[in-house]
């Protein structure tokens, strides 16, 4: 490793000590600055290179290969909470209406659902109370409680909604 240091060093001395000479000679100080400053870079190589030689070699540290959250980072998990809402908006009769609690996100058996409750007005303009929901961020696959026969939307909450 000290001599490639060291080779490196020298080659680069050398060839940027010719082009800043060469460029000195063409009255282009200012390209001749940056050769210079190439030379002495080099020259540290060099003596870094020298001052390295006989002593081991310091081992590489590993890289550990880490492989992405499935959940997602926070700001993906909020962003599905987002599409979540407004998947469920687009399922109500009144989207405008609609006010969101207690809504989070979750990941089990590789699903992405946003859970929580919503209340919105019914036709007649009444608010019809709190209800729970399961959104994965499309109205198709959003189910609000109401919609889902007894006892069965209790089932998929249990799974899919452990927040």
């Amino acid at each position: 490793m000290a001599s490639a240091i060291g080779l490196t060093g020298l080659m680069l001395t050398l060839i940027a000590g010719v082009m800043s000479y060469i460029e000195f000679k063409r009255d282009d100080p200012k390209e001749g600055m940056v050769f210079a400053a190439l030379s002495a870079v080099g020259f540290f190589m060099l003596m870094g290179g020298a001052a390295l030689k006989g002593k081991p070699a310091v081992a590489a540290t590993p890289t550990v290969q880490t492989q992405p959250d499935p959940r997602g980072t926070s700001s993906q998990q909020a962003l599905f909470v987002v599409r979540g809402q407004e998947a469920v908006q687009a399922k109500l009769r009144d989207p405008a209406s609609a006010t969101f609690r207690g809504q989070f996100f979750s990941y089990s058996g590789n699903m992405h659902v946003t859970c929580g409750w919503v209340n919105s007005k019914n036709g007649f303009g009444g608010y019809v109370g709190f209800q729970r929901y399961i959104s994965s961020t499309l109205p198709e696959t959003t189910f609000l409680e109401q919609e889902v026969r007894d006892g069965q939307f209790d089932l998929v909450w249990q799974q899919l909604c452990r927040g």
